[in-house]
């Protein structure tokens, strides 16, 4: 007797569930990459893992100097203290669905920013930008661009807004 058919003599409903098993997770990873493929920032598949370092930089933009992390614990101490502002540099409808409570939008992509919310920034004493999630990009890129305009301590939330909301830090939608 063979073994296939040993096995399906032994346990017919087995192998039907391991075949159904595996059509389950290729459809669930068809339709996973086919999310991934639709989304404005896909994220990277098949290389390496970028680690989460002390600093962070952005290719294509003039400050070569690393803008430094901070930790959402240490965010979430220092969010509400005066001369502390929150920058959002995602896309407007990103901010509006949710933020970090009292945070401007500032997307990182924007030619000019409203004077506004620019005028905010500049007055700060301490500016923490973020995106999405670790590796964006998107924060670093407008850190860089606020340093270029003389904006002194910028610094870019870790693990991004998906963490901080995770966490339960403050938060709300809609905008100003």
């Amino acid at each position: 007797m063979s073994a296939a058919r040993e096995w399906d003599g032994r346990r017919p409903g087995l192998m039907r569930a391991a075949i159904e098993a595996a059509a389950i997770c290729a459809c669930a990873a068809a339709i996973g990459l086919g999310v991934n493929a639709t989304r404005r920032l896909p994220l990277a598949l098949g290389g390496p893992v970028p680690q989460l370092t002390e600093s962070c930089s952005a290719p294509g933009v003039e400050d070569v100097q690393p803008v430094p992390f901070i930790d959402p614990r240490l965010a979430a101490r220092r969010h509400g203290t005066p001369g502390v502002v929150f920058v959002d540099a995602r896309p407007r409808q990103d901010f509006l669905v949710a933020h970090v409570a009292g945070a401007v939008n500032l997307h990182a992509d924007d030619a000019h920013f409203d004077p506004q919310h620019l005028a905010t920034v500049r007055g700060a004493t301490l500016v923490i930008a973020y995106c999405d999630r670790p590796q964006c990009g998107l924060s670093t890129r407008l850190a860089q661009r606020l340093r270029a305009i003389g904006v002194a301590d910028v610094r870019v939330l870790a693990e991004g807004w998906f963490a901080w909301f995770a966490a339960g830090y403050p938060a709300q939608s809609g905008g100003f």
